[in-house]
C-alpha cells in the first residue's frame, strides 16, 4: 500500500498529526484497497489544509478533515470504483445518508477524489 504526496508541503502535513485520525484511516484503507482490488498503487495525495476561503466556506479543508487525491492518471473505472467502495464502507453521517464521505468532482483544478470527515462524529463502518 503506498501514499505519494504532490508536494513536500503535503507529505509534511500528512506527518504533523493535524489531519483527522478518522480521515487518515479512511486514505489508509483506500489506498491498501485500490491497491488489492485495482492493483493501483500509490495513491497521490495533492491537497490537505487549506486556509478559510469565503468563496468555499463549508470546505473540511481548513479543519484538516478533508483530502484530496489526484485522479487523472488512474484507469478508467478505478476512482469511482474507489469512490464507491469509500461510501460504502464509511458513511459521512449516518443520519443524512445523501452526505458522502468521498466524491469525485472538479472544482476548477481538475478532477479529483475528495475525502472528508464531519466534525461531530466519526463515520460508521458498514
Amino acid at each position: 500500500m503506498g501514499i505519494a504526496f504532490k508536494t513536500d508541503l503535503i507529505r509534511e502535513e500528512w506527518e504533523s498529526g493535524k489531519l483527522d485520525k478518522r480521515l487518515k484511516g479512511i486514505v489508509m484503507m483506500l489506498a491498501e484497497y485500490m491497491e488489492n482490488v485495482y492493483g493501483y498503487d500509490p495513491l497521490t495525495i495533492t491537497s490537505l489544509f487549506r486556509p478559510f476561503d469565503a468563496k468555499n466556506p463549508r470546505s473540511p479543508h481548513p479543519h484538516w478533515r478533508g483530502v484530496d487525491i489526484r485522479d487523472r492518471d488512474m484507469p478508467n473505472g478505478v476512482a469511482d470504483g474507489g469512490v464507491g467502495w469509500c461510501n460504502w464502507k464509511f458513511k459521512y453521517d449516518p443520519k443524512r445518508p445523501a452526505l458522502r464521505t468521498a466524491l469525485r468532482h472538479n472544482v476548477g483544478q481538475g478532477s479529483h477524489i475528495h475525502l472528508q470527515v464531519m466534525a461531530e462524529s466519526s463515520p460508521g463502518l458498514s
